[in-house]
């Protein structure tokens, strides 16, 4: 017998709609393995509803998903950031906010170097309110900045949610090699 349990990866809900995400080449835990024989119906039920915006079912065992080295591999976040923006990742090593596409209209594109000699040589603008760019002289400048997090920092909603799975198993005798994470994504 098998404990289903849903988790939302913070990863998504803190970066994914706002990044380019570069990954160093990594192995999956296992290749995509389809809903298991005996899913619950309830499981099935949802993946059903999703028709073919959900893709790629699978699922891990607890245990394999504790075998997972969280602290050591990384995830590698980059972005385009304003004046302002850069200032703080300059201080934090990150940035607060930052866009992952250009457009390629209304802005100027310089590298890091050109971006501190603008922020030296020239006084920034007030934004118009807390959601404005930063600019300078009337000018939006964007540079690309890169920095990274283990995975155990991007996936803490996860890592708690296997916390509970692992001691409600226990309750009703399951070991982790029992109890699993069903899941698929989304178009």
């Amino acid at each position: 017998m098998f404990v289903f349990s849903t988790v939302r990866a913070n990863f998504e809900s803190r970066y994914a709609s706002s990044l380019v995400v570069r990954f160093e080449p990594i192995t999956p835990i296992a290749e995509p393995r389809g809903l298991p024989e005996n899913v619950s119906a309830e499981v099935k039920a949802e993946s059903d509803e999703w028709g073919i915006d959900g893709h790629s079912h699978s699922w891990l065992t607890l245990a394999e998903l504790d075998a997972v080295p969280w602290q050591k591999n990384l995830v590698r976040l980059c972005g385009f950031v304003d004046p302002r923006e850069f200032q703080e990742y300059e201080k934090a090593g990150e940035p607060g906010t930052w866009t992952y596409s250009l457009d390629r209209r209304g802005y100027s594109e310089v590298t890091n170097d050109e971006m501190r000699e603008l922020i030296a040589t020239r006084e920034l603008d007030e934004p118009e309110n807390e959601w404005s760019r930063t600019t300078i002289g009337g000018t939006l400048y964007l540079t690309e900045v890169a920095w990274s997090h283990t995975w155990a920092e991007v996936a803490t909603e996860l890592l708690a949610s296997m916390e509970k799975l692992r001691v409600a198993g226990a309750a009703e005798g399951f070991e982790p090699d029992q109890l699993r994470y069903v899941f698929w994504f989304d178009n």
